[in-house]
């Protein structure tokens, strides 16, 4: 929902040609807000308590001289606080105040005696991570694949401490191939762009390809490419001679489907048909399907 808000809003920015002076981000996570928002500000500045959000903020606003990016928690005074992971989602929150010295500086806006802000978006929940961390309690095992170098380098950082948990900086289609990336100007989303010849760009395997035969679920945010990967997956998700099939849940995100000659409505109807899954859950753009009993 976050990420449908985002581009509605930079729709708004380029149909009023829209310029801020300066831009607060509180609770700035790794930076998708700050750098999607970045081309239409004089500053920005961006404020993450968490030590890992905050490296990968560091890093993606790395290339932005106009970004400024401060490890420090926003309140309402000024003090030391302590930080807390939700058990559940693993987003990380302010927990409490604290005397340690250790423990993250919190101050208050109006500290700065800021006089050109335009704008100040917050989001003082933290998202962090992935999903694949709020899943992996409830798991044997997890398999992530992101194939985009910065944003793997965060993956990594953020599952590192989860040993049943392997990173694969891999694209996921239906072929085994080298593939470019593009990054979508508005968004900064990443996404396929088209088969390469060059050994420098990524690799793009099938799920089919490792022949897994004990998954339970499989999540797919493919910017698009959704219906490449569950092409490539054909094996893995169909009933077998047994009539068994080990994957019980699909979890898809639609997004830009259209940009490789699919619809949201083709995947739909494939994975309820074709494959035999049910609707879960649907809280636009992700639907989650489960495969009756």
């Amino acid at each position: 929902m976050q990420d449908k808000c985002l581009k509605s809003f930079v729709q708004y920015c380029n149909s009023q040609n829209k310029k801020f002076k300066t831009v607060l981000d509180v609770g700035a996570w790794c930076g998708t807000w700050s750098k999607t928002i970045q081309p239409y500000c004089k500053r920005v500045i961006a404020f993450e308590p968490d030590k890992t959000n905050f490296e990968c903020l560091q890093k993606n606003m790395g290339p932005f001289n106009h970004v400024t990016c401060n490890k420090l928690a926003i309140g309402d005074k000024l003090c030391n606080v302590s930080l807390t992971q939700e058990s559940a989602t693993q987003n990380t929150r302010v927990g409490k105040e604290s005397s340690n010295i250790q423990d993250v500086q919190m101050f208050n806006i109006d500290y700065w005696n800021y006089d050109d802000v335009d704008m100040i978006k917050i989001d003082v929940e933290g998202y962090e991570g992935t999903w694949s961390k709020a899943i992996q309690p409830y798991c044997k095992r997890v398999i992530a694949f992101e194939p985009n170098k910065t944003t793997f380098e965060c993956l990594q950082k953020n599952l590192n401490p989860f040993n049943h948990v392997t990173c694969n900086r891999l694209a996921i289609g239906d072929k085994l191939c080298n593939v470019s990336l593009v990054q979508e100007s508005q968004t900064q989303n990443t996404r396929i762009e088209k088969e390469s010849n060059d050994i420098q760009d990524v690799q793009m395997f099938n799920i089919d390809y490792w022949n897994y035969d004990d998954v339970d679920m499989i999540k797919i945010d493919a910017e698009g490419y959704e219906m490449r990967v569950l092409e490539g997956a054909k094996k893995t998700l169909t009933i077998n001679d047994e009539n068994q099939s080990y994957v019980k849940f699909l979890m898809l995100e639609f997004n830009n489907t259209k940009k490789y000659g699919s619809s949201n409505l083709e995947i739909e109807k494939y994975v309820l048909r074709t494959l035999g899954f049910k609707i879960l859950i649907k809280i636009w753009p992700d639907i989650v399907f489960y495969r009756p009993s």
